[in-house]
């Protein structure tokens, strides 16, 4: 720093910046009085420095500057080292000030993940329901199969006596989902497992999620989805949606996909409707629809989609052709009802002739629904394809799922002795047949009745047809029938069981 003949310069950079020239008067008629006390401003004719200096332009630094109390005469340039130790004070400052924001964002973080935790255990609470007054005599397993009608069971929990070896009469059920702990809390109190009543309701410990359970509410109802359960095993998610269709529009219809099997479901799945509207109606209406001999149970979802862990046939990792699987599976099961003649409506809206193991049985909610016929206005059918939608949708599949299976295979019983049999049997049996339907197979199997050497042996002779028709209008003709002094018993024999050439039935 360097002074003149009344004036100040400051030329340094230093720490404070570059300082600038500050005016003084050379000379003042007034007397100028300097201040005894240390640290005091002095006075120009009684007046403070601040007010003299101020009075000839704004001061930049100095004691009197605004934003520095560093008085100008004692401003001296600092070192280097004095420098190196200010760079190095605010490297310090600013790893301080890192380390103190990475240890607020690991707070909040952990804070964040121990909520997540604690969501989680909360969901897994929603799960569990306790079941009371359990008879002594029943188990594990009639109890899963008790309430896995809701959705799948996870597992079941009974507390044991040690020196009874029986169980202490009450369970805790666990499910996959807590829709389906919803849905048995509500429907199974009261209810009778294993010739008793049974006591459904919450664990003890249910109070620790109440605080969750009412956010979980909340943020469910943010999304129009629905939870359907006991979902037929050969119903696809195309299925589905065109039954729920009615209603309103789907958004997403997804069932929850076996990881191992990723061409089967779990049996349960969930529907997201655009409003909230078509939701309620779908839950009033669909709730216990008998749909294939098996009663769907819905409800609206009770916990966000975040907390509903699934994969679902929509997943980005399946092949392209695991997609594809259900769908085809539909088209070849579509394609067997039509060659056992269980055909659709034709154009002209008239149905084929159905008996009466052939018609579906509706349940409590859809048995006004199943009386409807099929109309051709909501059928558009081809070779490969048939689309359908809304009710006659949910008629067709409760048809198409609830018939008795057919069978193409009938057996013959008393027609000839073990000692009759000759290599001109076969050729015999099928000649005969020929005359009601075409035959594909002959099987001609002796039983031996019992283990004995001189035990009487029955013959049965099976034929299969290439339809079932064939082997009604078959067993019309030969039941009862006499053949070389022998009455014919002619029956009906079970598919699979002939295909796994099982012929001990």
């Amino acid at each position: 720093m360097s002074g003149a003949s009344g004036a100040t310069y400051f030329g340094q950079p230093a720490l404070y910046g570059l300082m600038k020239k500050v005016e003084l008067p050379e000379k003042d008629d007034r007397e100028l009085k300097s201040s005894e006390t240390a640290g005091e401003l002095p006075t120009v004719g009684g007046l403070s420095t601040w007010i003299a200096v101020n009075a000839f332009g704004e001061v930049l630094a100095g004691l009197a500057a605004p934003l520095d109390n560093v008085f100008p005469s004692n401003l001296t340039p600092i070192s280097r080292q004095e420098h190196e130790s200010i760079l190095l004070a605010r490297t310090f400052a600013m790893e301080c000030s890192l380390q103190h924001a990475k240890k607020k964002q690991k707070e909040k973080e952990k804070a964040l993940q121990m909520q997540q935790i604690a969501r989680q255990r909360a969901v897994h609470l929603m799960c569990r329901i306790y079941v009371g007054a359990v008879n002594y005599e029943v188990g594990e397993a009639t109890v899963k199969t008790s309430f896995e009608t809701f959705g799948p069971v996870r597992s079941v929990d009974m507390i044991y006596d040690i020196n009874t070896g029986r169980h202490k009469g009450f369970a805790f059920v666990e499910f996959e989902t807590p829709e389906a702990a919803h849905l048995a809390c509500e429907d199974m109190q009261g209810a009778t497992v294993g010739g008793r009543s049974v006591k459904v309701g919450r664990t003890s410990n249910m109070g620790m999620a109440e605080h969750f359970i009412s956010q979980f509410a909340q943020e469910a109802a943010r999304y129009n989805r629905i939870y359907v359960a006991s979902v037929h095993e050969n119903l696809s998610d195309d299925d589905i949606r065109a039954v729920f269709e009615a209603f309103g529009r789907v958004v997403s219809c997804s069932l929850v996909r076996d990881v191992s099997e990723p061409e089967t479901h779990c049996g349960y799945g969930y529907i997201e409707f655009e409003n909230p509207e078509s939701m309620d109606e779908a839950v009033k209406a669909m709730d216990q629809y008998d749909l294939g001999g098996k009663m769907l149970r819905v409800c609206a979802c009770v916990v966000p989609p975040s907390l509903q862990n699934i994969t679902t046939s929509n997943n980005k990792d399946l092949k392209d052709e695991d997609k594809m699987k259900p769908a085809m599976m539909l088209s070849e099961m579509i394609k067997r009802t039509e060659a056992l003649g269980r055909m659709l409506p034709d154009a002209e809206g008239s149905s084929a002739p159905m008996d009466t193991q052939q018609k579906a049985i509706a349940g409590p909610k859809g048995s006004a629904a199943t009386e409807k016929s099929i109309t051709s206005s909501s059928i558009e059918a081809d070779a490969q394809n048939v689309t359908l939608s809304g009710q006659d949708q949910r008629n067709f599949l409760m048809n198409k799922l609830s018939r008795a299976p057919q069978t193409r295979v009938l057996v013959l019983r008393n027609m000839l002795k073990s000692d009759e049999l000759d290599g001109e049997v076969e050729a015999e049996v099928t000649e005969e047949c020929e005359n009601y339907g075409k035959v594909t197979k002959v099987v001609i199997y002796q039983e031996k009745q019992s283990a004995d050497e001189n035990a009487e042996i029955i013959v049965k002779i099976f034929v299969q047809f290439s339809l079932p028709q064939e082997v009604q209008t078959a067993i019309s003709a030969l039941d009862k029938r006499w053949f070389n002094g022998n009455q014919i018993s002619a029956q009906i024999y079970d598919q699979t069981a002939f295909d796994m050439k099982d012929y001990t039935g």
